[in-house]
């Protein structure tokens, strides 16, 4: 995938691994999620019985009042023994009460590392420093958004993903 310098352009691209694909959409987050996102680094998040999971990110998008479990995939990574099983965890996970607090405190961290962010969020969309807390927390009420870029979607994932009680955005499009 390749953006003009406006970010407008896509083409398709050839990816040899997730980790490249990965690096292209958290660099070009804010062309996928807008202007008043931010990405959460990666971070290992815990169910309840102690199973770990690390999303490829967070996304708290203040304008639309939404945020996104981000998880990069391949196509060659099967439904049922991979993507499934994966996004199903992470989906526990950060609906618990423990989890939605750590988010919360990582976007303030991440915010006030971000200042040029803090400043948009205040004169743009007018949520002060004193506010943002309570702000991700009604965002955090909501039901996530899976956010799944894909190069190719096997022929099952989309059944899998219209039976989820979330939002699941199979995102193939960007590579086409």
């Amino acid at each position: 995938m390749l953006f003009t310098p406006a970010g407008t352009f896509f083409s398709k691209v050839q990816f040899k691994t997730e980790e490249e694909v990965e690096k292209v959409v958290v660099h070009n987050f804010r062309l996928l999620f807008g202007d008043y996102s931010i990405l959460l680094p990666k971070s290992l998040i815990r169910t309840s019985g102690g199973k770990g999971t690390i999303p490829d990110g967070i996304i708290i998008d203040f304008k639309g009042n939404r945020w996104f479990v981000l998880e990069v995939e391949r196509g060659d990574h099967e439904t049922w023994g991979h993507i499934a099983p994966q996004i199903s965890k992470q989906l526990v996970v950060v609906m618990n009460r423990e989890t939605k607090y750590k988010i919360t405190e990582l976007c303030i961290a991440e915010i006030g590392r971000q200042k040029e962010f803090s400043k948009l969020l205040e004169s743009d969309l007018k949520i002060q420093q004193l506010n943002v807390h309570g702000t991700v927390q009604k965002i955090l009420e909501k039901d996530p958004i899976v956010s799944l870029p894909i190069d190719y979607s096997p022929s099952d994932l989309e059944e899998w993903a219209s039976m989820q009680k979330v939002d699941v955005q199979i995102q193939q499009r960007l590579w086409n």
